[in-house]
């Protein structure tokens, strides 16, 4: 404890005054604990030994995923009365998805101040998860330094409210395959995929997948794997028979 107030009382100058700033701007809290919010935005480095898994973001990760996790159940229970679990459970998945996430951790611009170590947090690559991971790291912190209830408004303030429309979310399709199953099966339909065609070297491998509707081929879907070349055709399927996502349309308690 006297560690931690100590911590605090000493002077932030430079990078450390402007990066405590930024965190105070992002959460809606003056931070106690510097060194939670630098750990926050530490990635392993070359060389990492498992027994410095304390000395990096990862463990400050999974408490703030599993913290977003149940924040984000308790919202939604509160504001869908009337969704069932289903509904309740889709909704979620889409507003903790890695894109949803990596979407909201890029407007707050959390990479900038990621310590980059290995892969380093300006050098990442295209569909990089560090936004996202960084974000639910960020989470953990706020959740150990401030406690749930500052958490839980910063959740719902600073990251819901602020970014995320939830009669887009409500809207938005994650698997295309997903929706089809369930048409098919509501309306008692036989399916299958078939793989029609498969080329190209290891590097560029390429799929397309036949979907049959009761016995009679419906439409072709082509992708980089079997998976996505199923989905493509689910999409392409959905499109065709005007399907929609059969997810319940319900009120919101605001």
């Amino acid at each position: 404890m006297l560690y931690r107030v100590r911590l605090w009382l000493s002077p932030a100058t430079g990078e450390d005054a402007a990066f405590l700033r930024a965190i105070k701007s992002m959460v809606g809290y003056a931070p106690r604990s510097r060194a939670l919010y630098t750990l926050a935005f530490r990635r392993k480095t070359k060389g990492y030994n498992p027994r410095d898994a304390s000395k990096f973001f990862e463990r400050l990760e999974f408490l703030g995923d599993a913290i977003l996790g149940a924040l984000m159940a308790d919202f939604l229970y509160k504001k869908y009365p009337d969704g069932d679990e289903g509904y309740l459970t889709n909704m979620r998945s889409k507003v903790v998805s890695r894109n949803a996430l990596n979407a909201i951790a890029k407007e707050l611009r959390l990479t900038d101040y990621v310590d980059p170590g290995q892969g380093g947090g300006r050098r990442q690559q295209p569909g990089s998860s560090l936004p996202g991971n960084t974000l639910e790291a960020l989470i953990g912190a706020v959740y150990l330094d401030l406690g749930m209830r500052r958490t839980r408004r910063f959740v719902e303030q600073k990251l819901v409210d602020a970014f995320i429309n939830m009669g887009a979310v409500e809207r938005q399709v994650i698997s295309y395959k997903s929706v089809w199953i369930e048409w098919a099966q509501r309306h008692k339909r036989a399916f299958r995929f078939e793989l029609a065609e498969s080329g190209g070297r290891n590097d560029k491998l390429n799929f397309t997948m036949a979907l049959f509707l009761d016995g009679e081929k419906l439409v072709d879907g082509t992708g980089p794997s079997k998976k996505k070349a199923e989905e493509e055709a689910a999409r392409r399927a959905c499109k065709l028979l005007k399907i929609r996502s059969g997810e319940q349309q319900v009120r919101s308690r605001n």
